[in-house]
């Protein structure tokens, strides 16, 4: 997903194919942010249910 992001987003700013760059940028900010907190969270579970192998 973040490469097709980072794909698009400037070939349509550049091709300035939609009406309110703003209106986009403050969604792909948000989704940013909401995966970026689901990732934490994913993260700190893991990291708590997380055994060594070797101990």
């Amino acid at each position: 997903v973040p490469v097709v992001v980072v794909s698009n987003v400037p070939a349509r700013l550049l091709a300035k194919s939609f009406d309110q760059p703003f209106g986009l940028m403050s969604k792909l900010i948000i989704a940013s942010m909401v995966i970026f907190c689901l990732s934490r969270a994913f993260w700190s579970f893991a990291l708590k249910r997380y055994s060594s192998a070797s101990s």
